[in-house]
Order: C-alpha cells, then sequence, then structure tokens
C-alpha cells in the first residue's frame, strides 16, 4: 500500500523501514519515472518509460513498462483517478488488451495510470470501500 501512496505522491519522500532493513526509500523529487524505479527496482526501471495526454475533459499520465517485462497477475496494472487508488476491472482489461499483441498469452503488463477528470465524471459511492469507480 504504501508504495502505492509513493507512486501517486512522487513529490513526498516516503522511507519504510523495518527493525534495521529500509524496505522503500522514495526520494520525493517529483519524477514518477524515478519513484517507479525506487519502488520497482532497476531491473524494471529500465524498461519503463513516460507518458503524458491531456484534452478538455481529463489528463493522463504514468508510466508504461516494455512487453517482454511482464507478470502472471494484473496487480502491477496500477491505476489513480483524482489521486484515489482503485481497482478497474475494464481499465485493467483495456491496458492489458493493449499489449495483448506484444506479450505472451495469460501475462499481465505493468503500468501506472494516473487519470485526473473533473468529480463530476466519476462516481466514487459505488462500493464501500471506494476501491470502485463508476466513470461518465
Amino acid at each position: 500500500m504504501i508504495e502505492k501512496f509513493a507512486l501517486v505522491n512522487p513529490h513526498i519522500h516516503f522511507r519504510l523501514q523495518d527493525e534495521e532493513k529500509i524496505l522503500l526509500n522514495t526520494s520525493g523529487s517529483n519524477q514518477l519515472l524515478e519513484v517507479y524505479t525506487q519502488v520497482y527496482g532497476s531491473q524494471v526501471g529500465q524498461y519503463a518509460h513516460e507518458f503524458n495526454f491531456s484534452d478538455y475533459d481529463f489528463s493522463v499520465k504514468g508510466i508504461w513498462v516494455e512487453p517482454h517485462v511482464n507478470k502472471a497477475n494484473p496487480y502491477d496494472i496500477l491505476i489513480f483517478i483524482n489521486g484515489r487508488i482503485l481497482r478497474s476491472f475494464r481499465l485493467s482489461k483495456a491496458i492489458s488488451e493493449a499489449y495483448s499483441e506484444y506479450s505472451l498469452s495469460h501475462r499481465y503488463p505493468m503500468a501506472c495510470i494516473q487519470i485526473v477528470m473533473d468529480t463530476k465524471l466519476v462516481d466514487v459511492n459505488v462500493h464501500p470501500s471506494k476501491w470502485e469507480v463508476r466513470l461518465s
């Protein structure tokens, strides 16, 4: 969970320590790619790329990782809307489908997507846990 907070807040320095071992130490530099590499390690970070897009209704920025770096489950497809960590089956599926031509079947890409949109276009009161949202 701390890793997710670090990714959605790259401007904040996070340090997680267990006894004397440092488990996570981000720079707080506001550089998403740098924080992504600090969370996932340089073996993943060297294949990670930033993107940024916006129009009148929303802006999308984040990290995509080259298809040969993949996972056995979709848990490393991270999606944030207006700074809120969430689960979106539809968005995760769309991201997986975009990679499907370039990766092995039953493997999932790694990505970190941050969407900022008008709060009128997103309903956060879908589920009591607030992990799921409904998009207009």
